[in-house]
Parts: structure tokens; sequence; C-alpha cells
């Protein structure tokens, strides 16, 4: 990553705001954070050498069923609690 990459990352990491921290350890930090009131979206942040680039890749190319009644109820209790 250049100087001009790094620097671009890096402003789009600081307009998230970390509404919550789901799991912290030693080889990253897990977040639920939004974006100009968007969201929330799960973030992961690991060191570069764990990050598996490859694998998340692909994660766009999957499907997954729609929700179930249950976790559209918890979303919508999740998104009550962040607004």
């Amino acid at each position: 990553m250049n100087d001009s990459q790094l620097m671009h990352a890096t402003s789009l990491d600081d307009t998230y705001r970390v509404e919550q921290v789901l799991a912290r350890g030693e080889d990253g930090i897990t977040e639920l954070v939004t974006i100009d009131g968007a969201g929330p979206f799960v973030r992961k942040k690991m060191r570069q050498e764990l990050a598996r680039r490859n694998v998340w890749s692909a994660l766009t190319e999957c499907s997954s069923p729609p929700p179930s009644r249950g976790r559209r109820h918890r979303q919508r209790k999740l998104h009550r609690q962040l607004c």
C-alpha cells in the first residue's frame, strides 16, 4: 500500500463511529460501527500478516438466505438501541 492509499484508508477509517466493541484480543478487534448514520456494520481489524485477503474477497461472491423473523427482530432492536 503506497502513501496515497494509506491516507485514503485512514480518512475512511476516521469517518466510522464505533458504537460498541464486540471482541478484543491480541490478534485484533471487532467493532460495531456506523458511518454518517448508516449501519450498523461490523468492522474487523487485524494484523496484516493474519489477514487472508483471498478469503475475505471470496465472501463478496457468497449468497446467504434471507434473515429469519427472529433475526430481523434482533436487527431492528439493535438499530433502535443505536439510534
